[in-house]
């Protein structure tokens, strides 16, 4: 019981803000290992297995660090989370951008929800963007 109202105490107003982001994370992990075991065959076979690799590991190594430092004061490291988290969606917005361009049919919802992603973790990134440590009151 200790630990579950120490681990409570971490959350900051408002009180659902980490335990969303830890949702965000933990999903973001789990979609770059899904992408590493079986990727989507439209976006490989644009470019390839070594690059689908990369944006998979990007989002398996960005959400899982990022859900580390989540609850640590360690905020310019969730930053660089965050930062490599975004790089991998930004390299599977691209390809979807170009696949709608060259290829057949829409690839616009697609592209939505790639921004909404971005936009979520750049919400994240402002809100955290003042300190490299978080302070005292915020822990």
């Amino acid at each position: 019981m200790t630990f579950i109202c120490s681990w409570w105490r971490q959350v900051t107003d408002p009180p659902h803000q980490k335990p969303a982001y830890a949702m965000v994370y933990v999903v973001t992990a789990l979609t770059g290992l899904v992408t590493l075991m079986v990727p989507p065959k439209s976006i490989e076979g644009a470019i390839g297995p070594i690059l689908m690799l990369l944006i998979g590991a990007l989002w398996c190594a960005g959400g899982v660090l990022a859900f580390v430092t989540l609850f640590s004061r360690w905020w310019w490291l969730e930053r660089l989370s965050l930062a490599v988290a975004a790089l991998g969606t930004v390299l599977y917005g691209s390809v979807v951008a170009m696949l709608h361009v060259q290829a057949e049919g829409s690839r616009l919802t697609q592209l939505g929800i790639v921004i909404l992603s971005l936009l979520l973790y750049l919400v994240r990134w402002i809100s955290i963007r003042q300190w490299s440590y978080a302070p005292p009151d915020k822990e």
